[in-house]
Formats: C-alpha cells, sequence, structure tokens
C-alpha cells in the first residue's frame, strides 16, 4: 500500500526540523502498517538516537487529482 515517502527538511539555528509527508493506496493499508489507531504515531528504537521530539498523533490528508 504505500505510493510514496518524502522527507521535508528545514535548518533553524542549531536544529533541524523534519516533516515525513507518505502516500497511501487506501486507509486499509495504513492501517495494516500502523495499527487500527493509525492516528498515533510510530517511530522505532533508532528514532531515539536522531530525535529530539517525538509528536504523540499524525495527521491524514486525502488527496485528490484532476
Amino acid at each position: 500500500g504505500n505510493l510514496s515517502a518524502k522527507l521535508l527538511r528545514r535548518i533553524e539555528g542549531d536544529q533541524c526540523h523534519f516533516l515525513t509527508i507518505t502516500e497511501w493506496d487506501s486507509y486499509d493499508s495504513i492501517k495494516k502498517f500502523a495499527g487500527e489507531n493509525y492516528f498515533k504515531a510510530k517511530y522505532y528504537e533508532l528514532d531515539r538516537k536522531y530525535l529530539l521530539e517525538f509528536e504523540e498523533n499524525v495527521v491524514h490528508y486525502e488527496t485528490y487529482e484532476y
């Protein structure tokens, strides 16, 4: 189900901010990846080595082509 992933980076002083954007084919695919509570952010053990903050939730948007 994952169609694409983008990582946006912004430098602010001595900190680097990241925004991860993923595109999926369906909400069911997102649930298979993230679990039934797919609004809760999913992190990996390695993330603790690099990230200063951990957002609790994610935001989902729908895309439309015309």
